[in-house]
């Protein structure tokens, strides 16, 4: 009976942190896409501005002699650049904001870099491994001792 309470404890402790690590590695995901939304709306950003910048300074150099057919299609050109810039702006506007990916564990792992000599990266590796399985097991223990608590009581008669 022992041998497999322990096998079920096993599987339970195993199945249960591998589904934690699923659900946290697709947060992680879910950061790291946010992320790369928002950094390349930056980058779009960067070269519109840099694309008007340049039209701005071709209008400049071509308007300096007069306004001809060639001084209104630079114009034209530089509004249609304005426009690419605006629409770049609130394409970064709308981009979810910049987070870290699996903040409270490199949080943690800060911490525990002052107590324990190891890099904070080291630290954040092994918990990452660790976490999921500490977690199943403390609640696999704790769901023994908690049925225990419950189960181990008995009505005494009480002397009137």
């Amino acid at each position: 009976m022992t041998e497999a309470c322990g096998r079920h404890a096993q599987h339970c402790v195993t199945s249960s942190a591998g589904r934690s690590a699923e659900a946290t590695s697709a947060k992680i995901g879910d950061v790291e896409t946010a992320n790369d939304t928002r950094k390349s709306a930056k980058t779009d950003l960067e070269e519109a501005k840099a694309r008007h910048a340049a039209a701005l300074q071709a209008e400049t150099a071509e308007c300096a002699s007069g306004v001809g057919e060639k001084c209104k299609s630079k114009r034209q050109t530089t509004r249609d650049r304005r426009a690419d810039v605006d629409a770049a702006e609130a394409k970064l506007r709308e981009a979810p904001p910049e987070r870290v990916a699996n903040g409270g564990t490199k949080h943690a792992a800060a911490v525990f870099s002052i107590i324990v000599r190891a890099t904070p990266d080291d630290i954040e590796r092994a918990l990452d491994l660790l976490e999921p399985f500490v977690k199943a097991l403390f609640l696999e223990i704790a769901t023994l001792v908690f049925l225990g608590i419950g189960l181990g009581h008995q009505r005494h008669a009480q002397p009137v």
